[in-house]
């Protein structure tokens, strides 16, 4: 069955999308995540983790585990360039989903 993902949700979400952020959706439930290089950092790093803000650490296993499916359940969606990001993947996106 085809997961159903809200363009309004996505739409917001690649607004979210900078210079040091990427987005990733699963494939399985349309879920849509915005994770930050210092994020993504954090998830490598213990040391680095534990010193984090509180925020940021509630966020660090659904980081992992989104990095750790990466390919599997998850799919990047867009990291934003220079340029914005490329609404032309669209498609190609919407045809990775099943």
């Amino acid at each position: 069955m085809a997961v159903i993902v809200s363009l309004r949700a996505f739409i917001e979400e690649m607004d979210l999308v900078t210079d040091e952020a990427t987005a990733y959706i699963n494939r399985q439930t349309g879920e849509l995540i915005t994770l930050t290089h210092e994020e993504t950092a954090l998830t490598e790093d213990p040391e680095e983790a534990a010193e984090a803000p509180q925020w940021q650490k509630d966020l660090l296993p659904k980081a992992r585990e989104v990095l750790a499916s990466e390919t599997i359940s998850h799919c990047r969606v867009s990291s934003r360039f220079t340029s914005g990001p490329s609404w032309n993947a669209l498609p190609n996106l919407l045809l990775m989903l099943p």
